[in-house]
């Protein structure tokens, strides 16, 4: 079980403690310092759910780690290279 600082205290992640690890064994891959540190750029019941906002928070930020919570459900990505806007990015959802 890797533990990477700030990871702990995601809303979504902190009281899944099984989530969590699974996630931090996922990004021990990725990560290449035990010494990073991850913090929230955006978190859309503060900052609000207009895409602007999420790109004034978070391009250029470096690698990122987007975590999401729908009812039962929890999912997300990591890409390790920083956000841009675009209008040609999209997310697409199918649920059976």
């Amino acid at each position: 079980y890797l533990s990477f600082s700030g990871l702990d205290q995601s809303e979504i992640l902190r009281n899944n403690h099984y989530t969590l690890r699974t996630v931090s064994f996922w990004l021990g891959s990725v990560v290449q310092s035990q010494s990073s540190c991850w913090k929230r750029c955006w978190r859309a019941s503060v900052d609000g759910w207009a895409s602007t906002t999420f790109h004034s928070k978070c391009d250029n930020k470096g690698p990122t780690l987007t975590i999401i919570h729908v009812g039962l459900y929890i999912f997300g990505g990591y890409t390790s290279t920083s956000w841009v806007h675009s209008i040609t990015f999209f997310f697409i959802v199918v649920v059976n």
